[in-house]
């Protein structure tokens, strides 16, 4: 998942241009190995799915992965997920998250909210929390217990609390 950022976009009232942005929250919400490297299984079970183009693969081989042991997240979803993978039309430019340097971790000086599962299977969880805790200068580290790479859908009300509260508070 894709980091959240809470921008502030100040426009001109009568051009209507941007005049000027400033970042003022940022979430790392289960960051795909933008701090830490996939693990070998995500590109195996990826490369199945995409190969053996079978509901049942592409559901239970590599959609409910992601979901920790236990969660309960409805059928819709794995459905939008299969429908997702089976519709893609591979001519787009496929963009796979890369790990940020530790330079430009360092230089993300704003209040930054890294939510990730203990039960997290994409990347290794364990290294990622470090990373992220020993570069990011201004963070509040916070382990999902029981959820996995869905953890915005199998603990939901526990990530919008603390996606709320780093909203709501003023630096």
């Amino acid at each position: 998942m894709s980091p959240l950022h809470a921008q502030l976009i100040f426009i001109d009232d009568d051009s209507h241009e941007i005049i000027a942005t400033e970042f003022i929250r940022m979430v790392l919400l289960a960051p795909a190995a933008s701090v830490t490297p996939f693990s070998m299984q995500f590109p195996i079970r990826l490369l199945v799915a995409n190969v053996i183009r079978i509901r049942a693969v592409i559901i239970n081989f590599f959609a409910k992965w992601f979901v920790a042991k236990g969660n309960k997240v409805h059928d819709y979803l794995f459905d939008q997920f299969y429908q997702g993978l089976i519709n893609f039309k591979w001519e787009h430019k496929i963009i796979i998250p890369s790990e940020i340097k530790e330079e430009d971790l360092r230089n993300m000086n704003i209040p930054t909210l890294f939510l990730v599962g203990d039960k997290e299977i994409i990347y290794n969880h364990k290294k990622a929390l470090s990373k992220a805790m020993k570069t990011l200068p201004n963070i509040q580290a916070v382990l999902i217990h029981g959820a996995g790479h869905a953890l915005s859908i199998e603990k939901s009300d526990m990530v919008n609390e603390h996606i709320l509260n780093l909203l709501m508070h003023r630096a």
